[in-house]
């Protein structure tokens, strides 16, 4: 999509400096990759019209770090949400356990996305979702967006979609900047960052600070991070890095309303006592070594803290992270050929009080691709993963085993500014570790409880044209065992495997540039999610919207003026939980957001924006409790300015 500036989540002054000393600001781009297929660079600006490179049978998406610096954005979540039309949901009010969702998927469909951070998963064994203000804008080079199935290149958790973020790199010259925000509910953001090089050694340092009260009441969050990467050569031939990062948040947990108030007051809370807070630290290492103009072989390792401390009404419930994963590869490349072979290994332990729940996984994974000819690659790839999972207290302990495999077949037809491609492929996903083991009276796992297995078919197409590019993917997927929680078993409800279940669609995207003053961008996603057999035959699957559109609109009259108009519809859809389909639908939705920006020079400028411009009033999700009636609704931000 274009680089755009908009959906501002507030009215916000910015400053920008941008001091380059001995040249101008640079920035190297080096992705941090695993060894496998290149990514096709589908990169959010007008310039990648003239050119679409051809290497992945997948529908791929490039944010820059040009349209990070130029985002509206205070966090990733909005970020992502602007720049490419994911579709978040937030119980919390704010962004940092959003969930978010790809292929057609409603209930923890952030256990379907793999979120990669320099190439490290950022996902825990549990349920617990992402803490995406540990990720500040300040750190983030860019961030690939890849639907549909990738788990046999990345393994667990890529089963709908990977997110793969890459910090920022270091530069020759000396570069940096700060920027700073105000705006509505005291919101306030703070960034710097600097890059260069010492001799051999280059470094890149950043730091952030982002507040808000929130729309909500209690919805406030505070998080401040920072880090830095270093990267040398050793040799020529042999290349290495290391990276630290920090960040710690403090935020509101609004929790939820009932029908009559959020009718009353979709500002209220009811919970005005609970609250969080966390801590995460993120270290990242690697080698790369080239032994020959065909041979290369790489090593990353990675360890992640984290703990968080929920505070309900004075009851505290605290969360204990420990991630350690370490990923060989050897990758082989001749003659239009490239072969990779390697081994992912991840260890997560998690303190939950006084219990303890650990898991360990080894995959295997290779793949190959082959150019044909000038005008076709094809693609393989393998995955077997291996996973072991305990739980233990004072009362006992319990283990269970499991397997999976899966695998990918791509074809690519080049053309003339434009490419075809199919796919076909076999994916899974364990059930997180809370959604299998049970630690009450005793450590126990359900036996019942099946792996999720499935395959996806996706076709695509793309065509660049000098000032317009259009593409469409086409998918269908059939999914057995996708595991839910019924709200209609037990006191809390129990994870169960439903039967099979269907998904089908279409992505269809359009970037034209009207004038020279005047972009347009259209984005569609059209989905439909059912049950395919048993009690609920027929019945669509809850928190999927079938139609998502969004529209944005570039104007630039003169240099320094740019108003921007972006308006986003998602059609009607079902609480979470409810399978049979007989509550009332969650309304579907209009929301309108405009911004103006003004340049002052080469370095500042001024922004305002207003959010949400008609104030209406929605829901991000909401939870049914399975006999017909939703007894949680989580309200969205209204008009902000």
């Amino acid at each position: 999509m274009f680089q755009k500036y908009i959906l501002s989540t507030s009215l916000r002054l910015q400053f920008y400096l941008f001091a380059a000393i001995g040249s101008v600001f640079t920035v190297s781009v080096s992705l941090a990759d695993r060894g496998s297929i290149e990514l096709p660079t589908t990169y959010v600006k007008a310039s990648r019209f003239l050119e679409i490179d051809k290497d992945l049978a997948a529908n791929v998406q490039v944010i820059d770090r040009k349209a990070v610096e130029n985002s509206t954005a205070s966090n990733l979540v909005e970020l992502l949400e602007k720049e490419t039309s994911l579709n978040f949901k937030s119980t919390s009010g704010n962004a940092s356990s959003a969930e978010v969702g790809m292929r057609g998927y409603g209930e923890n469909s952030g256990q379907r996305v793999l979120v990669l951070l320099d190439g490290h998963r950022l996902n825990t064994a549990d349920l617990n979702r992402i803490d995406w203000l540990s990720i500040p804008l300040a750190l983030v080079e860019n961030v690939e967006i890849i639907r549909g199935s990738q788990t046999a290149l990345y393994g667990n958790n890529a089963s709908a979609g990977v997110i793969r973020i890459s910090t920022r790199r270091p530069t020759e010259a000396l570069s940096g900047g700060v920027s700073t925000e105000y705006g509505s509910n005291e919101g306030y953001n703070f960034r710097a960052g600097l890059t260069g090089s010492v001799g051999l050694l280059g470094y890149a340092v950043h730091a952030e600070h982002n507040e808000t009260d929130g729309f909500r009441d209690n919805s406030q969050y505070e998080a401040t991070g920072g880090g830095f990467r270093l990267d040398y050569p050793f040799l020529e031939s042999l290349q290495g890095y290391f990276s630290l990062n920090a960040s710690e948040s403090e935020f509101g947990l609004p929790g939820g309303l009932t029908l009559s108030q959020y009718k009353t007051d979709p500002q209220q809370t009811t919970d005005p006592d609970n609250h969080g807070e966390s801590e995460a630290y993120y270290l990242r290492g690697g080698l790369d070594c080239q032994l020959n103009e065909v041979l290369s072989v790489n090593f990353d390792g990675g360890y992640t803290s984290r703990n968080i401390d929920s505070d309900f009404s004075g009851f505290i419930f605290e969360q204990d992270y420990d991630l350690y994963s370490f990923s060989p590869s050897v990758t082989y490349s001749l003659d239009g050929m490239k072969s990779v072979l390697g081994v992912d290994w991840m260890e997560d332990g998690i303190d939950v009080g006084s219990d303890r729940l650990e898991r360990d996984r080894i995959g295997y994974f290779a793949s190959l691709q082959y150019e044909a000819s000038q005008r076709w690659i094809l693609s393989i790839a393998l995955r077997y993963e291996d996973n072991e999972s305990s739980a233990s207290n004072a009362s006992g302990s319990d283990f269970a085993f499991d397997d999976a495999y899966a695998w990918s077949l791509g074809a690519i037809r080049k053309l003339n500014s434009a490419r075809l491609y199919a796919s076909l492929s076999r994916f899974y996903r364990f059930p997180a570790i809370d959604e299998i083991a049970n630690t009450f009276p005793a450590p126990s796992f359900n036996p019942d409880l099946k792996s999720e297995t499935g395959h996806e078919i996706e076709i695509g197409f793309e065509k660049a044209f000098t000032r317009a590019r259009v593409g469409f993917s086409a998918f269908y997927r059939e999914l057995d065992d996708e595991v839910v929680l019924d709200p209609t078993i037990g006191f809390f409800g129990t994870n169960v495997n439903l039967d099979e279940t269907l998904r089908y669609g279409l992505e269809l995207y359009l970037d034209y540039e009207a004038h020279e003053s005047l972009d347009l961008m259209l984005d569609y996603t059209l989905v439909n999610a059912e049950i395919d057999y048993g009690a609920n035959d027929g019945q669509t699957i809850p928190l999927i919207p079938s139609h998502q559109l969004n529209l944005g609109f570039d104007w630039h009259p003169i240099d320094c003026w740019t108003f921007i108009a972006n308006v986003r519809y998602f059609s009607a859809y079902h609480a979470g939980g409810d399978f049979s389909n007989i509550a009332e639908e969650l309304d579907g939705r209009v929301v309108v957001d405009l911004s103006v920006r003004y340049q002052l020079s080469e370095t500042s400028e001024l922004f305002a924006g207003i959010d949400n411009l008609t104030d209406k009033d929605y829901v991000s999700t909401a939870i049914s409790d399975g006999m017909g009636t939703v007894v949680a609704f989580y309200p969205a931000s209204g008009r902000s300015m």
